[in-house]
């Protein structure tokens, strides 16, 4: 219809319907969804029991039938082909069951609750083994061929018409199937067959449908499937009661393979009817329940005949049901039976692995074994494949879950509970019937799982079946023989007492006994799962509870010691000392007994010798353990040993703090003893005694020996106490044998003025020898040795007291004393320095210090010296011995030699000081004297120049010399002229004075750079310079000698301004030369050689070249003097002729010239010259001027069009008709050769660009416009290309303006071909009309669309894009079964931007209406679509190629792209939960999708589209459409709606959410996404964002926005939550931040490397804040703290097998665990994390999976996953061992077992490094494990062997298996530890090291590496040998002071000793002595 405003009548975008894919490739997806095995033949058995079948028998034909077919045999024979397999039932099909077999995707069965089969999809599984099923059933036969035409695929045709069918032989259809459950040539004449035959021939060789190829092994291979389940098989089915399995030899027998039936069918059968009539009647308002037993019979080739007896309850829950329950049970959507049952095998009475049926069982993959001891069924919402329950994943919330996954938790919670309690009734009942019987009631318990075992799903089941029994009687008590309920029982289990403690049930059960409690007994399993369930009820006895019944009765105090102690032995019994805390069982040395506190006061435990040091206070020590017995001691080694309790071994530590606080209280801080202190020298020699014993060096720091300051020790003293350690105490004198040495009363006084400490006396009872290694003998070594210690610690004071204190004899004595020491070390050297011990030579009564510039003078040579020379500063005078102390402290002996060597090496010596002059006059006057000196003065600068400064006098040239003078005049290299200098001239010469001789190529360079220098300044340098160049020319050798840069002296100043150059009136052709011209010159009349040039050349270069007359040949040829000019200087002078004003009598004489600098530059055609010429338009033209050569055109024609300013014609004096040389150059140069399109479309775009840039006047706009009408009618006459002028030629068009002219290129003009019609031109679009003086015939002629063509050409240039592939039915259908509401949606969108390569994804919840943007959409219909929307941003712009994929549906272009994960083709259909219009913007297009076809419906064409694709550059469709565009504009920067348009850099995704009206609409979804839903979504999202991002490969951070109602404009967008991430890479000490992940760069190498191997460790910090939005989260409250955790990954890539190199993935996995900081990577458990989603050990595909693994972590790999994502590919046991997904099933059984096992030994040696405990070590093995990761567990301890890594921890290292020794705890309990110190210090051998292991690793080495049972147990330590181990060792020095524990493990050993432990009987009974 025409637009509003009267315009032009407007087109919608073309649509069009949904494009399916062909038959064979739904087939094929079917196969791949129904994986090739066993189900096929499950489908089939479920297809018979629907259809009411009894008996059902599958056959194998054998034999080769009609197999030989070629193109002329009958068309229908190859479905008649054998080898095949032949299904016959007794029930027959209906028309329904005709309809269903042909459908897809449907099923007429949905209806029937009681039916359980699809034959829409299920049946279609046997397209595996055949491409031509044959069904036969009463009058009818279908033949099936997918082949055909969809029209022709089934053939359906009565049988008695058989053969009246073309291309039908019967007798090829009788050689196959005649004779086979009676179907004969008398059913074909007859035309009824009674039953249901299936024929499937078997495929020989590939398929479109299939590439599996089918053998007789293969169903041979199904049928050993089926028979594993045979006896159970049955148990469930509604009819089926009898089952074969036969086989056709090749001899045409039946050999039956499996014959099962039920005995009791007809009970069986009556039970079945009545059951299910009641359950189909619904009539009653009671459940509806049946029990049987029923008895199974098998019969296969080996076995004659087995029988199977099961106790089965069926159950039907009816009105007793929720009301959530009944509406599932009444949805016509679901249309399923909410029947289940439970079986229990009764005879043989033993537990079985519990399997879900549904009425058949399902297929073992580890995820269906419930864990259960018995069989449940039920009718369960399954996956498509009939392989899966529907459960909830981590990715949904309860608001998401699904109608199908409700159901199945109903039938979890409300149903099979009631089923069980039916049973259980059942045996409990019995089990009382009978008395009780032992095996009775342990049949009941085994229908108890083991909670632990079952399965997540189930535990809700069977938690929920238990809870029902919470208040009936379901324990025995075997003491009243009746049965009680939980909550009144008391377990005794004593699951935790070690063995030794058996003694201590009796008292403890009498206790409970005496309490009126029921004692009760059951098995482990049992009681863990009643624990599990009703662990509040449950009592079960331990020392914990054990101790508040103490607490709560008193009695026990009045208990005999020996029952006391019988008590503390139970109550620490599990190393759990707590339990003692508050009661009065603590024996203290007093013999009373106290209380345990914890926060009481310390008490000690040491020997009774020890507790008499400390009189009074023997309440703070327990009683020695010298009289404690066996279990008071282990008790009390416990207590000590966990520190809970203030009880402490009396160790070297605490007795010296008591030591300290007892020296402290009774001296105090002075420490000083005196016979009226209350420590007496008594004490102090019991404390001597004491420490003795432990050791005096652990006492080192203790101040307690003697240093007698007055008296003596035996009466009146005055007595120091010092530590021993203190290392500067020194003993006076000193015996040796005979021998008494003593130290100098001077040397004592000198060393205890330096602070050293000297013993003068002992006490009696302290004898030298005691204290010999912790004080200093008084001989000479070891006082030098003290010396030098205390020099090293010497503080200035002590040094100074020295100084002051120390007289004249001290010093004297001292000094000689140091005499004999020898060599000094530094620190003594440095002492002796800062010491005042020599006398100065000028003042002998002064003592000075002395260093390494001070010089000696020998007492006896002073005199040597002449008297008049004062000595040296710090000279000394020494005698005898004291030199050879000087010499040790660098001090220089002064000779007459070196006393002229100082003077003279004075650092300031200089000629006006008068000593100096003395000195040097007398140095010049001996000068052969010292003649060593000469060269050390020559190098003196005591000598100025003319600049004044002090120079050597080798630096100085003759002032006397003329030549030099004016050679160097202004040069500073002569010295002051003085008497001096004349004087001692000759003295001065052989110091180094230079001559005319001596001139350097370095003095010649300073000249020239002087001259250089002074001529910038315009100084007149001109004969400083003439006298260089004179000098230059005599010697012209000199330009090449080398300067001390290395350089050339002619080449360094062959750019300095130092030669003179010739004037004009030196040229000789001085009267040719134009005045015109300017000659170089400048104003210092100098310039540099290297720019000069012979005269010869002035034509050239006279104005921009100084020139030279020749003087010397080898100077020109040095400097290049007579080639010719380069091409720049010859340029540079044309430019100077440009800038003249140059006249016409002028042109003549400047023609030679300039035509003689064009065949020069011609000469030398170079870009250069092109550039220069064309840049500064250096062209002479006709106009007597220069242009530019584009503007230049070189031949006029008669008709060419006067084109100034724009173009102009050449000179004609250089023209092609006088100059033809330079044509050439000047077409080179880019001049025109003839006025011709190209210069015409030149001059329009010079005409464009003028207007552009500058105001033109009037006239000049008159004149211009008439040029280019004259431009463009010549351009529409001449015959051209009309596309080339399309781009090219430029249109004068209308402007606003009639100051400017206005132009367009062709292809954006239009021309009004109807000025009265409405221009819909949006303004800013690139769209203009032609001017109006330019003629439309013109115009038309150059390919100017009209206005109406233009517009039509807009509309077509509208793209639809969609997605082809897609139709509402399967999109509904894909959200059921797989990308289920929840996290599937924003975890899609993350994996889709993170493999877009983006590192940010923002997601905004908009509640805005936008009721102002409902008008201009692309149609009408969208306007609902405005409101409330999710927005997804990524800052990654798609490219094509993810266009492209977006818009496929199951055909994705990633699928073969190694370095992505997700699949645009299903997983971006998961936002279809939440929206039915999808829509972004990314780039320069818009896309937005309708899979319904009606939103962007086009009433005005047929087309119909489900999307399409909007280029924003087409900016008019942009603005007609406006109000669709508004939301985007300004979200993160998207500015559709701005001009120019800029293509937007990110992509943005808009889901507007689904409404009421929406939802009841939708054929795709029915929820309606309200605010609460959001909310729920966004919480959720919150929840999960830190591991989402965990293993991301790119996407960096993650933010959340929302946007309020009543919010006028996006930037009102506020912050709800952002998670940032931050990667580094770790490599030794090296640390590197990542920006992106390792995916890419793997497979990259992957890709390029046959061997590879790659092992990366990166740390994962991942901050969270949360930010106050109360409108957006009203009942949540987040606070604006950050949360900050830091994970540690290990990424490892290794090769997989050859058979697995063509699967597209690369094979790289991870492990990562939770760090305990960021800096400590300790492992932690997952559960600290905050409450979330995948807060437990998951799988991860790069983001995480919905597969928990019960791992302490996270593990990552490139696994092969379901379509839907929530499962691995694994087989189970309906599938074969080939095809894909036996390839896939390989390859995520490779990853697990290879490259994970990898990575997390090498993650395990990396966390083992920061662990505190031993135990901490252990947390990333695996303990509690779910089946999926079954073989990477057991591959990982195998591993642990047969690698050998360094994965276990002992104190500080890692070490191998082969390494280590385990001691297990469960063997040797309370002893555990003690044995393990003991192992540590005293090993069994070198090689290996005892460690500490939990046992759950012990458990599991052994439980995976039983092949391997010796190996294994080479490493764990026996009782026996430990014990002999002890007992070999028991006199170790180990056991000093640990007598106690020894003693304690001793006594342990006694009672634990087996026959080899008894063999050393003797030893034992010589310790027990001891002991």
């Amino acid at each position: 219809m025409a637009s509003s405003s009267g315009g032009p009548r407007k087109r919608r975008p073309d649509f069009s319907c949904m494009e399916q894919p062909p038959l064979i490739k739904q087939l094929r997806g079917i196969l791949s969804e129904y994986p090739d095995g066993g189900q096929i033949l499950k489908e089939l058995m479920q297809n018979a029991d629907d259809a009411g079948a009894s008996e059902l028998k599958i056959m194998l034909e054998s034999r080769r039938i009609n197999r030989n077919l070629t193109d002329e045999s009958p068309e229908y024979t190859k479905f008649f082909q054998a080898p095949a397999l032949c299904i016959f039932n007794d029930a027959e099909f209906t028309e329904e069951d005709w309809r269903g077999i042909r459908m897809i995707y449907s099923s007429v069965k949905e209806e029937d609750s009681l039916k359980v089969g699809r034959f829409g999809l299920g049946f279609k599984s046997v397209f595996h083994m055949t491409d031509y099923p044959c069904v036969i059933s009463g009058d009818t036969m279908l033949l099936i061929d997918p082949h055909r035409p969809a029209h022709e695929v089934n053939a359906k045709l009565k049988i008695n018409e058989i053969h009246e069918i073309e291309g039908m032989e019967t007798s090829d259809l009788l050689r196959a199937i005649g004779g086979k459950y009676g179907f004969d040539k008398s059913v074909v004449d007859k035309g009824y067959f009674r039953g249901t035959m299936f024929w499937f021939p078997l495929r020989e060789k590939a398929s479109q449908i299939s590439e599996d190829v089918y053998d007789v092994g293969k169903v041979e291979k199904l049928f050993g499937s089926l028979s594993a389940e045979s006896s159970s098989i049955l148990i469930f089915l509604k009819s089926l009661v009898r089952l074969q399995l036969l086989k056709m030899s090749q001899s045409g027998n039946e050999e039956h393979v499996l014959r099962v039936h039920i005995q009791n069918e007809k009970e069986i059968q009556t039970s079945r009817q009545s059951f299910f009539s009641c359950v189909k009647s619904a009539s009653s308002k009671q459940a509806v329940s049946c029990v049987f037993t029923m008895t199974i019979k098998e019969e296969t080739a080996t076995v004659t005949s087995k029988l199977t007896k099961w106790l089965v309850v069926n159950y039907c829950i009816v009105h007793n049901a929720t009301n959530d329950f009944k509406r599932l049970i009444q949805s016509p959507k679901l249309g399923l039976s909410p029947c289940v049952g439970v079986a229990a095998k009764i005879e043989p009475f033993s537990a079985v692995d519990g399997h879900i049926f549904c009425f058949l069982p399902l297929p073992k993959e580890g995820s269906k074994l419930t864990g259960l001891p018995f069989h449940v069924n039920g009718f369960f919402a399954l996956s498509q494949n009939r392989h899966h329950l529907k459960w909830e994943t981590d990715d949904q919330d309860h608001q998401y879950v699904s109608d199908e996954i409700l159901w199945n938790k109903k039938l979890l919670t409300e149903a099979l509970p009631l089923a069980f309690q039916k049973a259980l009734d059942t045996s409990i009942s019995n089990a009382d019937t009978y008395g009780n019987k032992a095996s009775l009631v342990d049949g009941v318990y085994l229908w108890i799982p083991n909670l632990e075992t079952v399965l997540d799903k189930w535990n809700l089941f069977f938690m929920t079946a238990l809870q029902l029994f919470e208040d009936k009687n379901i324990v025995f008590c075997e003491h009243f023989n009746s049965w009680k309920r939980v909550s009144d029982a008391v377990f005794t289990t004593f699951s935790n007492l070690p063995h030794k403690f058996e003694f201590v049930k009796a008292p403890v059960r009498k206790a409970i006994g005496s309490c009126g409690q029921f004692p009760v007994v059951v098995p482990e399993h049992v009681f863990l799962t009643l624990n599990l369930l009703f662990g509040r009820q449950i009592i079960d006895i331990s020392p914990l509870n054990f101790a508040d019944i103490l607490r709560n009765n008193a009695t026990y105090k009045n208990m005999t010691d020996k029952d006391k102690q019988a008590l503390v032995a139970y109550l620490t019994s599990e190393r759990n000392i707590h339990t003692l805390e508050g009661l009065d069982l603590l024996l203290l040395a007093s013999g009373e007994w106290g209380t345990f506190k914890h926060n009481g006061s310390t008490k000690y435990i040491c020997s009774e010798i020890e507790v008499n040091m400390f009189q009074g206070s023997e309440r703070i020590f327990i009683m020695p353990y010298a009289r404690l017995d066996q279990c008071t001691k282990e008790a009390m080694h416990l207590i000590c040993e966990q520190k809970h309790y203030p009880i402490r071994d009396l160790d070297d530590a605490i007795l010296k703090q008591l030591l300290l606080q007892t020296l402290q209280s009774h001296l105090g801080p002075s420490l000083i003893m005196t016979e009226r202190s209350n420590l007496t020298m008594k004490w102090l020699r019991l404390v001597w005694c004491s420490i003795s014993n432990r050791g005096i060096r652990k006492f080192l720091d203790v101040p307690i020996f003697p240093v007698l300051e007055a008296g003596s020790f035996d009466s009146k003293y005055n007595i120091k106490l010092v530590p021993l350690h203190k290392s500067d105490l020194l003993l006076k004198t000193d015996q040796t044998g005979n021998r008494i040495k003593c130290l100098d009363n001077d040397v004592e006084r000198s060393l205890c003025l330096l602070g050293i400490t000297v013993i003068t006396q002992l006490p009696s009872w302290l004898s030298c020898e005691m204290i010999k290694e912790f004080v200093v003998r008084p001989t000479i070594e070891d006082v030098k040795q003290l010396l030098q210690r205390k020099a090293r610690s010497i503080d200035q004071q002590t040094i100074d007291s020295f100084n002051k204190k120390a007289t004249m004899s001290n010093r004297s004595q001292f000094l000689d004393f140091l005499s004999q020491f020898g060599s000094f070390d530094d620190d003594l050297v440095y002492l002796l320095r800062k010491l005042l011990l020599f006398r100065s030579i000028k003042e002998l009564d002064k003592c000075v210090f002395v260093d390494s510039h001070t010089h000696f003078v020998k007492e006896s040579e002073k005199d040597k010296f002449p008297k008049e020379i004062e000595y040296p500063d710090n000279c000394i005078i020494v005698r005898g011995k004291e030199e050879v102390i000087v010499k040790q402290l660098d001090c220089t002996k002064l000779t007459l030699h070196e006393f002229m060597r100082v003077k003279l090496a004075d650092p300031e010596f200089n000629m006006s000081k008068k000593e100096n002059k003395y000195v040097m006059v007398f140095f010049l006057t001996r000068i052969q004297q010292f003649s060593s000196l000469i060269e050390p003065v020559s190098e003196m600068r005591f000598m100025k120049d003319t600049a004044g400064q002090l120079v050597k006098p080798s630096e100085i040239f003759d002032p006397f010399d003329k030549f030099l003078c004016r050679l160097f005049n202004g040069e500073h290299v002569f010295p002051v002229a003085t008497y001096e200098l004349r004087s001692h001239r000759a003295a001065f010469i052989k110091l180094g004075m230079k001559g005319v001789d001596k001139i350097l190529p370095e003095n010649i360079y300073d000249v020239a750079k002087t001259i250089d220098a002074m001529s910038k300044l315009d100084y007149n340098m001109c004969d400083k310079a003439k006298a260089l160049q004179e000098y230059i020319e005599h010697n012209p050798g000199v330009l090449r000698k080398t300067l001390w840069s290395g350089k050339h002296l002619g080449n360094e100043i062959k750019d300095l301004s130092c030669f003179v150059y010739c004037s004009s009136e030196e040229c000789e052709w001085n009267n040719r030369f134009p005045q015109l011209l300017k000659w170089f010159s400048t104003k210092s009349s100098v310039c540099c050689p290297g720019d000069m040039k012979e005269i010869k050349f002035w034509q050239l270069v006279c104005s921009s070249v100084p020139l030279i007359k020749t003087r010397s040949t080898e100077v020109s040829l040095f400097y290049d003097w007579n080639t010719s000019p380069s091409t720049e200087k010859i340029l540079l002078h044309l430019k100077s002729i440009q800038q003249y004003s140059i006249s016409t009598d002028m042109t003549l004489e400047l023609l030679t010239v300039i035509k003689t600098i064009y065949q020069a530059l011609s000469k030398q055609s170079t870009p250069i010259v092109k550039e220069a010429l064309v840049s500064n338009a250096l062209v002479w033209t006709s106009d007597n001027n220069f242009h530019a050569p584009s503007k230049v055109i070189m031949q006029k024609n008669d008709d060419d069009i006067q084109l100034k300013p724009y173009m102009y014609f050449l000179s004609q004096e250089l023209g092609s008709n006088v100059c033809k040389e330079l044509k050439t150059f000047f077409t080179w140069l880019g001049c025109h050769s003839r006025q011709d399109e190209n210069v015409l479309v030149r001059v329009l775009h010079d005409l464009k660009n003028k207007y552009l840039n500058s105001k033109v006047s009037e006239a000049e706009i008159k004149t211009d416009l008439k040029c280019a009408q004259m431009i463009l009618e010549r351009l529409a006459e001449a015959n051209i290309d009309l596309s080339w002028a399309s781009d090219n030629i430029l249109m004068v068009v209308q402007s606003n303006s009639d100051q400017t002219i206005k132009f367009a290129r062709l292809s954006e003009c239009v021309y009004d071909d109807d000025p009265t019609g409405f221009n819909d031109v949006v303004d800013g679009e690139n769209i203009c009309y032609v001017h109006a003086q330019i003629p439309l015939r013109t115009a038309e002629k150059l390919g100017v669309k009209s206005v109406t063509r233009h517009a039509l050409a807009e509309a077509q240039d509208f793209d639809h894009w969609g997605q082809h592939e897609s139709f509402t039915t399967r999109l509904r259908s894909l959200l059921r079964d797989g990308y289920t509401d929840g996290l599937s949606v924003p975890k899609e969108l993350l994996q889709n931007a993170d493999d877009a390569g983006a590192t940010e994804i923002c997601f905004v919840y908009d509640e805005r209406k936008h009721s102002d943007s409902r008008d201009r959409l692309l149609s009408k219909s969208l306007s609902d679509f405005q409101g409330s929307a999710l927005w997804c941003y990524n800052n990654k712009v798609f490219s094509e190629k993810d266009l492209r994929n977006i818009i496929k549906f199951n055909n994705s272009a990633k699928s073969e792209d190694v370095t992505t994960i997700g699949k645009f083709g299903l997983g971006f259909n998961a936002v279809y939960n939440i929206t039915d219009i999808p829509s972004f913007i990314s780039g320069a297009d818009m896309v937005i999708f309708d899979p319904h076809e009606k939103y962007l419906d086009d009433n005005s064409t047929l087309k119909r589209s489900n999307g399409k694709r909007i280029p924003l550059s087409k900016r008019t469709l942009v603005k007609r459409h406006i109000d669709q565009f508004k939301p985007f504009q300004g979200m993160f920067g998207c500015n559709v709606l701005d001009d120019p348009f800029e293509p937007y850099q990110g992509t943005l995704f808009r889901f507007p959410l689904r409404t009421a009206q929406e939802a009841d609409q939708s054929e795709i979804c029915k929820t309606v996404y309200s605010h609460s839903e959001v909310q729920s979504l966004l919480v959720m999202l919150m929840k999960s964002a830190d591991k989402l991002l965990l293993f991301c490969q790119n996407v960096l951070s993650l933010k959340l926005f929302h946007i309020s109602a009543n919010a006028t404009s996006s930037t009102e967008m506020k912050t709800v939550y952002m998670a940032q991430k931050d990667s580094f890479r770790h490599s030794g000490k090296c640390c590197t931040r990542l920006e992106t992940g390792i995916l890419k760069k793997v497979a990259s190498v992957h890709e390029n490397q046959c061997d590879f191997g790659m092992e990366e460790h990166h740390t994962i910090k991942i901050r969270q804040t949360f930010y106050e939005h109360a409108s957006l989260f009203p009942n949540r409250i987040y606070s604006g703290a950050d949360l900050n955790v830091t994970w540690l990954v290990t990424w490892v890539s290794k090769n997989g097998p050859k058979q697995l190199k063509h699967v597209d993935a690369v094979p790289l996995v991870a492990v990562a665990t939770l760090c305990k900081t960021e800096h400590d990577w300790a492992c932690q458990p997952l559960e600290t994390l905050t409450k979330g989603n995948y807060d437990t050990g998951h799988m991860f595909c790069f983001l995480p999976l919905p597969i928990k693994t019960g791992l302490s972590f996270h593990i990552n790999g490139c696994f092969r996953v379901s379509d839907d994502r929530q499962r691995l590919t694994l087989l189970n046991e309906d599938d074969k061992t080939s095809g894909s997904k036996f390839i896939f099933h390989a390859w995520n059984i490779f990853l697990l077992q290879d490259p994970l096992v990898t990575a997390l030994l090498s993650h395990i040696q990396i966390t083992n490094r920061f662990c505190q405990r031993n135990e901490d070590a252990y947390r990333a093995w695996p303990h509690n494990f779910n089946p999926d990761v079954l073989p990477f567990v057991a591959s990982l301890y195998r591993a642990v062997i047969d690698q050998n890594k360094p994965v276990f921890r002992d104190q500080s290292n890692n070490m191998p298996f082969s390494k280590i020794l385990i001691l297990e705890k469960k063997i040797f309990t309370t002893h555990v530890h003690a044995f393990f110190d003991f192992l540590l210090n005293v090993p069994f051998g070198i090689d290996r090291t005892v460690v500490y292991v939990p046992d759950f690793v012990c458990s599991n080495l052994r439980l995976f590496n039983k092949d391997k049972a010796p190996i294994v147990e080479r490493a764990f330590i026996s009782k026996t040998d430990a014990l002999v181990h002890f007992l070999h060792h028991i006199s170790d020095p180990y056991w000093t002071n640990k007598e106690t524990v020894r003693n304690n493990l001793l006594a342990w050993t006694i009672m634990e000793a087996d026959e080899k432990v008894r063999k050393f009987g003797r030893f034992i009974k010589k310790m027990f002595e001891v002991y």
